[in-house]
């Protein structure tokens, strides 16, 4: 059974390469969004900066931090210091939080000034305390999820833990201790269930419950398709997306792939062939090969799923079999310029008059802003467009409604199957150099044996 087949939409052919990026450090496209500060750009990190790309002209600019060099340090631009910095979220179109995984602690970026803060967590010092933003303490938070106007909840890897931000409160709680580092984080639309990954699978977190369930088997190695409790995720994917209520891609990092998750069908599927790093190959779904994806967002409007690598930005058409004709332009391949200097930050102009009548007074106060600008002249560069219009009428496959799915309580931590886990399962994990012991849930955290970023941030 080939999933992809029954999908509400359908892929077409894959590029890697679209947008080259600076190779540096070797971390890559960590997280992207739609850039809510500068609509049809793309915000995105890039090693230790926060970038935003320009996708029709290929310009990308820096907003803060350094793509080279690592550190901490609160600063406008390119004086910010970052150290491996895993995600982001846009709070509003002018405040970015990102977690700042390497220093412990959470950042705040201003688009309005470019100025970087510190906003919850102590930096530079590792720790596993509950509290108030400025005396809370983290260990390696990564990726968040916004599940309130006022609420994040964040993966603290090095205590096995799903945290809690309370922008109404500034306080940080614990919300569910695991007994595995988890890292990828989404919440399916529509519901109370957060999907994790943790090394080799997936995992459920209900959010009114606090009930998990292992979705997939836990191995560390291999990628085995088919049916979603037996399937594999080798290693530990980065990034989860979710394209409908039912249908969700992971970004298989270790095993340059991208994973199709099923939940309506209970099936996992895969985009590119297995391969080697640095193996990178433009194609169909299935003859393409990918390098390192580490990250994904999903732009339907422009039949496209990016894809972040360790030296590019590349996508995977994405065609709405809706019936709905969708059209894009999207400008021929073109290598991409980086512009080092910061972007200059809005001005902002405020005039008050006051005007007296009849021993009343009326203030009436005007504001006019101004955009943004680029400090740096772009060199000139000619692109051409193709308008892409796909109609289809391929409906989606009547999905049984007969399933019956089992929830399980925390002291269970059982399969999807309901069958329990293997108590005291020793597992070897590649690059850690130490043997990890998964017990049967207990509540208990175990102590991570992974707990810098050299198998995360490094090929």
């Amino acid at each position: 059974m080939n999933i992809l087949s029954v999908f509400s939409f359908r892929f077409g052919n894959v590029e890697p390469e679209r947008w080259p990026i600076t190779p540096a450090t070797g971390f890559g496209v960590m997280h992207m969004e739609r850039d809510l500060f500068v609509p049809g750009n793309i915000l995105y990190l890039e090693s230790h900066a926060l970038m935003t790309l320009n996708l029709n002209t290929n310009e990308s600019t820096l907003i803060a931090g350094s793509i080279t060099n690592t550190g901490f340090n609160n600063g406008i631009g390119n004086a910010a210091r970052f150290d491996g910095p895993f995600a982001f979220l846009q709070l509003d179109s002018s405040m970015v939080v990102i977690s700042d995984r390497n220093n412990h602690c959470f950042r705040t970026v201003s688009r309005l000034t470019n100025a970087t803060s510190t906003f919850a967590g102590a930096c530079e010092v590792r720790g596993n305390i509950d509290g108030p933003f400025t005396s809370a303490k983290m260990q390696l938070p990564e990726s968040m999820v916004k599940i309130s106007p006022n609420e994040i909840l964040f993966t603290d890897f090095s205590v096995a833990s799903i945290r809690k931000l309370d922008i109404s409160t500034n306080q940080v709680s614990l919300v569910v201790q695991l007994n595995e580092s988890a890292h990828g984080l989404a919440q399916q639309p529509g519901s109370q269930n957060l999907i994790f990954s943790v090394y080799g699978g997936l995992l459920r977190l209900n959010l009114d419950t606090l009930n998990v369930n292992y979705l997939t088997q836990t191995s560390s190695h291999g990628s085995v398709d088919g049916p979603l409790g037996s399937s594999v995720f080798h290693r530990k994917p980065e990034s989860l997306a979710f394209l409908d209520s039912d249908v969700m891609i992971a970004a298989g990092f270790q095993s340059h792939l991208v994973r199709v998750v099923d939940f309506a069908e209970l099936y996992v599927s895969s985009i590119c062939q297995l391969s080697n790093a640095n193996e990178v190959q433009a194609g169909t779904i299935s003859s393409c090969k990918m390098d390192y994806p580490r990250s994904l967002l999903v732009l339907p409007e422009l039949n496209r799923i990016l894809v972040g690598f360790h030296e590019s930005i590349g996508f995977i058409e994405l065609f709405m079999t809706s019936g709905i004709s969708t059209t894009a332009n999207i400008p021929t391949t073109t290598p991409l310029t980086t512009t080092l200097s910061t972007t200059t930050p809005r001005t902002t102009t405020t005039t008050t008059t006051s005007t007296t009548t009849n021993a009343s007074t009326t203030t009436t106060t005007s504001t006019t802003t101004t955009s943004p600008t680029s400090t740096t002249t772009t060199p000139q560069t000619t692109t051409s467009t193709t308008p892409i219009t796909t109609t289809s009428t391929t409906t989606r496959k009547t999905i049984p409604t007969t399933t019956t799915k089992t929830s399980f309580a925390l002291s269970d931590y059982t399969t999807l199957s309901g069958a329990p886990r293997t108590t005291a399962e020793s597992t070897d994990r590649p690059g850690s150099g130490v043997a990890t012991t998964r017990n049967a849930y207990s509540g208990t955290p175990t102590t991570s044996s992974l707990e810098r970023s050299g198998e995360l941030h490094s090929k």
